[in-house]
């Protein structure tokens, strides 16, 4: 409903004295307390909470090992697949293989380090000479796997082009494997555009 409009207006003015003035600082004061106990409650809230998390993943973790490792699996497996059937040539199952060919190489220099050095406490000249039958071995598998992913994204590959290979699809494959990579070996005929 429409107000009739005001034809004088009145001003009034409180004026507090000492006591009131005390009185509405307190107030001021005790506000500014509560929203920054609001706030020191909101964050030990939140502490508690990552709290919480890490007990719990802790104790998942002493008595039930397994189950963290079946939900990665079962996670990443789910994710690599559908990666597969998305990504033309299935190059995360490609990746999957060259961290694998990456492991046992690390392995196989381990194990020379430890059984075909001279001066190591557990030299032992038959394990030296299976070392060395197996790094003939991961050598075949490692140029075979190499020349898959050439056949697929290398120069002329399926999903190449005839002049340079696919750059995504090869820097997901082999990056940070070291050499792995058939650019970062020292055979000179290995070297792509």
């Amino acid at each position: 409903m429409p107000r009739k409009s005001t034809d004088h207006a009145q001003e009034q003015r409180v004026t507090l004295g000492n006591f009131e003035r005390g009185l509405a600082e307190k107030k001021i004061q005790a506000d500014n307390y509560r929203s920054i106990a609001l706030g020191v409650a909101g964050s030990g809230t939140l502490i508690a909470g990552v709290g919480a998390f890490v007990a719990g993943w802790a104790f998942m973790k002493f008595k039930a090992p397994d189950v963290i490792e079946d939900v990665k699996g079962f996670v990443f497996n789910s994710l690599d697949s559908a990666a597969d059937i998305i990504l033309p040539g299935n190059p995360v199952e490609l990746r999957r293989e060259a961290q694998a060919l990456a492991k046992e190489r690390a392995r196989l220099a381990s194990a020379e380090a430890v059984y075909c050095t001279f001066s190591s406490e557990r030299y032992d000249a038959a394990e030296c000479s299976n070392v060395f039958l197996e790094k003939d071995a991961y050598a075949q598998a490692l140029v075979d796997f190499q020349e898959r992913v050439r056949a697929l994204y290398g120069v002329g590959g399926k999903y190449g082009n005839e002049n340079r290979r696919n750059d995504t699809y090869w820097s997901l494959i082999f990056g940070g494997l070291g050499d792995i990579d058939p650019n970062l070996d020292n055979n000179p005929n290995n070297n792509e555009p």
